[in-house]
């Protein structure tokens, strides 16, 4: 997997005040134990469906050992939904999946395809759970690449995505597939796409001299004037320490790029998420002033700052080796994991507090309840986090677990994140029915509760960007990140 490489100002930040410690109330629970036939190794973060269920993939293990996609309710109640074959919907998916605004997912394949010689597949799983192998990476150069890695990203009617190998010049692609497809009526009365493939195409392709081999997952940046798409390179460079990349997906260039070195960290791979203040952040799995990577943002601006540096603390006991990348939680701080470090040296969750610049060990990962986790948490809007480890559990193939940390915060989240006025917006969250008012920053909005977890806005004439909020029997309910408005 790789980065690109590149850069504007680099200012560096060195975080000396690590909190040793733990938070005050958390409760980890393993929700499901991997075993082989329903799956094995979960490498990428689980995503929430408009169900309000969790959906993954494991990179091996299955009917066929080539990998799987999965369902667990936040109860644990697992479902195996679809085993890999390789030979036409592909093999061994390293990447997370993505949901579109009617509620499909989609995902890819590392290997498959093309009758056993394809170079990974991208799919969909549809909301009644049927399967379906949207396209093939074949090898060929303007095809996209070869090995798609990292999660996708879904916007303005396409899928965006990165490939480790292939491409013009062998270092890895960004590509984009356009979506198409005719309305179909489901269950619910709601009109929604069939989405068929459309062209498979390369809009970057990597190089060694400027950064290669793409391996975490995209992020849309929605502050600047554009839509703009920005990505880890993990290798190449000037330095050879990888990259981060900012492309224009509506043309073939890099609009920005940041050059890493040893100071900054090394390798990104990770997963990228972008605040409500417009940086982007995201971690270095390597280097950075104690060898033990990094934690950075983007300012809007363009200055690469790096906010902490990993093994600060004795024995590594805020972590190393990040090499998930993070993401926001509703309480304003981001939550990442660490391969090793921690209290017992299998690698730890962690919080880092944006207000405080303070990293907290949230919790400690063992042999026993699991190891390796190479995705960050994923925050559900029940408000309770949801993750894998790679390794652990009675067959060592890996585990499903939820931390539920004090004070749980619920919230609601909106597909997409931005949009224009008068465009229909998912909004995801818990307990729905009875909502009596939905407002994008203040401005009501029309809406239609479609399930207990789903509810159908407008965007309002007048609304601009800001927290989403719904009023239910409950009480109110805002989003744990800002909803863009777009002019």
């Amino acid at each position: 997997m790789g980065r690109l490489q590149l850069r504007k100002t680099l200012e560096a930040v060195f975080v000396c005040c690590a909190a040793a410690g733990v938070t005050a109330a958390q409760t980890y629970t393993t929700l499901h134990n991997f075993t082989g036939p329903d799956g094995a190794n979960p490498y990428a973060p689980l995503i929430q469906g408009f169900d309000g269920n969790l959906y993954g993939t494991t990179e091996y293990g299955g009917a066929n050992n080539y990998g799987t996609v999965f369902k667990i309710t936040p109860k644990g109640e697992f479902t195996t939904i679809h085993s890999f074959g390789l030979a036409n919907d592909g093999a061994f998916p390293e990447g997370g999946l993505a949901l579109d605004v009617k509620g499909n997912l989609y995902g890819t394949t590392y290997r498959g395809g093309n009758n056993d010689y394809g170079y990974g597949t991208i799919f969909e799983i549809s909301r009644d759970g049927s399967f379906t192998t949207l396209a093939t990476f074949d090898g060929t150069v303007d095809d996209g690449g070869e090995n798609p890695t990292g999660s996708l990203v879904v916007a303005i009617g396409k899928l965006y995505g990165v490939t480790a190998n292939g491409g013009t010049y062998g270092y890895g692609t960004f590509y984009e597939l356009t979506l198409t497809g005719a309305p179909t009526e489901p269950v619910d009365g709601t009109i929604y796409p069939t989405t068929e493939a459309g062209s498979l195409e390369a809009l970057f392709s990597c190089t060694e001299t400027k950064g290669g081999t793409p391996a975490g997952g995209l992020v849309v940046d929605t502050v600047s004037d554009i839509v703009t798409l920005l990505g880890p390179l993990q290798t190449g460079g000037p330095n050879n320490d990888g990259a981060v990349v900012r492309i224009n997906p509506n043309k073939d260039r890099v609009l920005d790029s940041w050059d890493l070195d040893d100071a900054d960290g090394s390798a990104p791979r990770g997963s990228l998420v972008q605040g409500n203040n417009g940086y982007v952040y995201s971690t270095a799995s390597a280097k950075g002033l104690n060898d033990g990577g990094t934690l950075w943002g983007i300012t809007p601006s363009g200055s690469f700052t790096v906010l902490y540096n990993f093994c600060s603390l004795y024995d590594c006991y805020d972590g190393g080796d990040p090499w998930s990348g993070v993401v926001l939680a509703s309480d304003g701080n981001l939550y990442g994991t660490a391969l090793f470090g921690g209290e017992y040296n299998y690698g730890n969750i962690y919080q880092f507090n944006l207000t405080t610049n303070q990293l907290t060990n949230v919790y400690s990962f063992s042999e026993t309840v699991g190891y390796e986790a190479y995705a960050p948490p994923v925050q559900a809007t029940d408000g309770i986090f949801y993750g894998a480890t790679f390794y652990g559990g009675p067959n060592n193939d890996g585990a499903i677990y939820s931390l539920k940390l004090s004070p749980v915060r619920p919230f609601v989240d909106a597909f997409p994140p931005f949009g224009g006025v008068g465009a229909t917006v998912d909004i995801v969250g818990n307990n729905l029915k009875g909502t009596t008012a939905v407002t994008f920053n203040g401005i009501a909005a029309t809406f239609t509760v479609v399930t207990n977890v789903l509810i159908q806005a407008v965007i309002p004439e007048g609304a601009t960007t800001g927290n989403v909020e719904v009023t239910t029997p409950h009480g109110k309910v805002s989003s744990a990140r800002d909803f863009v408005v777009l002019e």
